[in-house]
């Protein structure tokens, strides 16, 4: 079973809103892709190529069927 990496998130990024760093109520939890994909979009980045993810996916899946010698 994948482990599932949670992170801390200020919903009003703190460039934009430096008062708000520490301010409790200006703090989500996101899963590790939902935040990383929140801050490339705030960070003005175009989304990753169709292809590129295809190939990440593509990659996870393998990885996913290979045994470590934690799985066996």
């Amino acid at each position: 079973m994948p482990v599932l990496r949670l992170e801390v998130d200020h919903v009003e990024p703190v460039r934009n809103a430096p008062d708000r760093a520490f301010d409790p109520g200006n703090l989500q939890v996101l899963c590790g892709p939902c935040h990383t994909k929140k801050t490339r979009i705030e960070c003005g980045h175009k989304p990753p190529d169709p292809k590129r993810q295809a190939w990440r996916k593509a990659v996870a899946e393998l990885a996913a069927e290979i045994p470590t010698p934690a799985m066996e």
